[in-house]
């Protein structure tokens, strides 16, 4: 049995954790739509567009963490992108949803990417030869 390191272990289940906020942030968002918040300054076709990212971003980040728990190197890398992605798609949505980006929000998101981004660094490792498992 694959011991898998505790540096990924970490960063798999705050990508889980991660995945799920955003994914429910944005399905409570799809829903309620400009209810949601008495600060939400978008239209409700832009929210809905900015729903279905927070949703993608956080199905994404949970199909990654998954992959990266049974030490599939593509799924490293798209962790890895789809964290960046959370970072950057966070700053947008604070632009489009209340004029500016949450600089509180985005320096806690900017902190949590950096945790996660780090452990799969420090775990690289484990993926060893999972790179000829996914063809790459």
């Amino acid at each position: 049995m694959l011991r898998i390191p505790k540096s990924i272990i970490i960063g798999a289940v705050l990508m889980i954790l991660l995945g799920l906020a955003r994914g429910i942030g944005g399905l409570v968002l799809f829903i309620q739509g400009t209810n949601t918040l008495p600060d939400i300054i978008a239209s409700e076709n832009v929210i809905r567009i900015l729903a279905i990212g927070l949703i993608s971003i956080g199905l994404l980040e949970i199909i990654s963490a998954i992959g990266v728990f049974r030490l599939r190197h593509a799924f490293r890398r798209l962790g890895i992108a789809v964290t960046v992605a959370f970072v950057i798609d966070g700053a947008i949505n604070g632009y489009f949803l209340f004029g500016k980006p949450g600089d509180l929000g985005t320096i806690v998101n900017s902190i949590v990417a950096i945790v996660i981004i780090s452990c799969l660094f420090i775990g690289r490792g484990a993926f060893g030869n999972s790179r000829s498992q996914d063809g790459k």
